[in-house]
């Protein structure tokens, strides 16, 4: 099943759920504001009416006007649409909230007095199992108590105890009353369209608005819940979290049934799309543009993305790396961390929150999204040389640095780069070759043993029987050259003032340092890049 990267934000019923919101990114408008500046805004930005009625920080659509009124938003007919449904989600999870809560607080008296009752109905049973056939009371007689225990001798055994737990049952019923009846929950959002289209935007406005509003909420990336759970489990995982009156939020590049473009596991995938009808509401977020290339850069003097690769770049670039290790103190060490499941991964140059590795040593090798999760969570800024220009011959690389990209954005990091090339030429190819090549393609497949192209093509399925479209879509280089392309809008973003601002607000490192630490940081983070 190829999924698209999908960024979920779910509202739980009664607890914080792990893993997930499951929360799947994209971007953001025009001067989009990126994820961290957002975040401050929260706080500066005013208070519409609705919001102040509510008694909540202000809400998607306020912070989208807002923005676009001071001019670092261009304003766009779709966003803002998606921007009141999100808002008048929230009001409803608010609401939805409330109702929870008294429905748990009538649930645990229920079950209480549920409980109470059952205890001493047993208590009945059991004495009364006791001086049965044996002594005579004044309710029965011996005649009756030895016929009832030939009619107990002739029942099949586990018959009789089964009969008692549903006459306890009803009788249960009867003095307490059925149990309460959760409320409706809301239905969530999907919202999908084009790389740079706004969407991470729109759903860092949602988020965080729903601080102090929701209590049981967690966002989740695609990389964090996919990479750990198989893929074709994702649809019990929706089924289970929407069955318990989880509120769903979710970003992604694809329409819900593009998502499965191969066409394997179609039972699953068809299950999937049906719970997602039911408990969310589709939004496309339809504008062609790309935000990010038009956010202003006016008045920037730092550069982060150095290229070519010659003297004077690499001076600078270890400039950069001296000026912020040397802000903020420490030594230059080597360390270990943690990824998952009892691995860890070595970080060869580690200076409080600021790392350094060379391209080979992050792509080059067999890592995954795991490895990048960990790096992006515990460094606030780092620093990549010998990046190359992509071509056929490194696709896996590719791959993985895209992976990395992705990572690195989606926890707000501060990233330097070495490169060979421009951004906008680092996956055009090189002399060796583009990055994809249908005949190298071929050459592959035909390698590994499996059908060719044009076999595959004029048959129309493989292994599992994915779909033609599906496999032209593969095959074509839709997918990847997808990826390549966000890729490259992503790392134009990173490079921008408001990105760069936003990163001693919104990375979790410095959440999760002392307050002498992290307010030490975060000036270097603001003050000690480089001037050109």
């Amino acid at each position: 099943m190829i999924l698209r990267r999908i960024h979920l934000h779910a509202c739980a019923s009664r607890r914080s759920l792990a893993p997930a919101a499951l929360c799947g990114t994209s971007p953001r408008a025009l001067p989009s504001a990126g994820a961290g500046l957002l975040r401050r805004l929260h706080g500066a930005a005013g208070d519409g009416p609705s919001d102040s009625e509510h008694g909540r920080k202000p809400g998607p659509l306020t912070l989208y006007r807002n923005l676009v009124s001071q001019g670092k938003l261009t304003y766009d007919s779709y966003q803002e649409n998606v921007a009141s449904d999100l808002d008048n989600l929230l009001t409803r999870l608010q609401q939805y909230g409330m109702e929870m809560e008294d429905y748990h607080a009538q649930l645990y008296i229920w079950e209480n007095s549920r409980e109470k009752e059952r205890r001493r109905l047993l208590v009945e049973e059991a004495e009364d199992k006791q001086s049965d056939g044996v002594w005579i009371d004044e309710k029965r007689g011996f005649l009756d108590k030895l016929v009832t225990r030939r009619r107990r001798g002739s029942i099949e055994p586990g018959v009789g105890k089964w009969v008692s737990y549903l006459n306890r049952e009803k009788k249960l019923d009867k003095l307490v009353g059925q149990r309460p009846v959760a409320p409706v929950a809301p239905k969530g959002l999907y919202l999908y369209g084009n790389v740079g289209s706004g969407k991470t935007m729109l759903m860092d406005m949602f988020y965080g608005a729903t601080e102090g509003v929701i209590k049981h909420r967690r966002r989740f990336h695609f990389h964090e819940t996919i990479d750990v759970f198989a893929v074709v489990a994702l649809s019990g995982i929706l089924s289970r979290l929407l069955s318990t009156g989880t509120v769903l939020v979710a970003t992604s590049n694809k329409a819900p049934e593009d998502l499965n473009q191969d066409g394997m596991q179609r039972d699953i995938f068809l299950e999937l799309l049906s719970k997602l009808d039911e408990n969310c509401n589709k939004i496309l977020v339809g504008t062609e543009k790309d935000y990010r290339r038009l956010i202003p850069t006016e008045g920037s003097t730092q550069v982060h993305y150095f290229w070519p690769v010659t003297s004077d770049t690499c001076s600078m670039y270890e400039a950069m790396w001296h000026g912020i290790t040397n802000q903020v103190g420490g030594d230059i060490i080597f360390i270990t961390i943690p990824v998952m499941f009892g691995r860890s991964i070595e970080i060869p140059q580690s200076c409080n929150g600021v790392a350094r590795f060379d391209f080979e040593y992050l792509c080059g090798r067999p890592v995954g999204a795991a490895d990048y999760i960990a790096i992006a969570r515990n460094y606030h800024t780092i620093f990549i040389s010998e990046i190359p220009a992509m071509s056929m011959k490194i696709r896996d690389k590719a791959r993985r640095f895209i992976t990395l990209i992705d990572e690195l954005y989606n926890h707000h990091c501060r990233l330097v780069c070495l490169a060979s090339s421009s951004i906008d030429d680092l996956f055009q190819g090189t002399e060796e070759g583009p990055l994809f090549d249908l005949e190298s393609f071929q050459f592959e497949t035909e390698a590994e043993g499996t059908k060719l192209r044009r076999d595959v093509l004029a048959e129309g399925n493989v292994g599992l029987r994915p779909s033609t479209s599906g496999l032209v879509a593969i095959l074509s280089g839709q997918e990847e050259m997808f990826a390549f392309r966000r890729a490259i809008s992503r790392l134009i973003e990173m490079q921008t003032p408001l990105y760069l601002e936003h990163v001693q607000h919104a990375h979790p490192s410095f959440q999760l340092q002392g307050p002498a630490v992290a307010s030490n940081n975060r000036t270097c983070v603001s003050q000690c890049a480089p001037s050109v």
